[in-house]
């Protein structure tokens, strides 16, 4: 899906967002816990990070991200 999005799209740039992330909301949900299956919150937001960077640099754009999140994933 994002990249028939950004494929929709002239710029080389292309933003992922980068809302905060509300660690604690993941600490405390039980579905949360289990979805990430004994991975961190750090090891699973790596892993979306690369594949959703990895989707657009195939297609030849850079990914933005906010700064507010990397902040965040940095703190944790």
């Amino acid at each position: 899906m994002l990249s028939s999005v950004a494929g929709m799209f002239p710029s080389t740039l292309f933003s992922t967002g980068g809302d905060e992330i509300n660690v604690r909301c993941y600490a405390d949900d039980a579905q949360t816990q289990r979805d990430l299956g004994g991975r961190t919150l750090e090891q699973a937001l790596d892993a979306f990070t690369q594949a959703t960077h990895g989707a657009l640099k195939n297609l030849g754009k850079t990914p933005v991200v906010w700064e507010g999140a990397i902040y965040l994933t940095c703190i944790l």
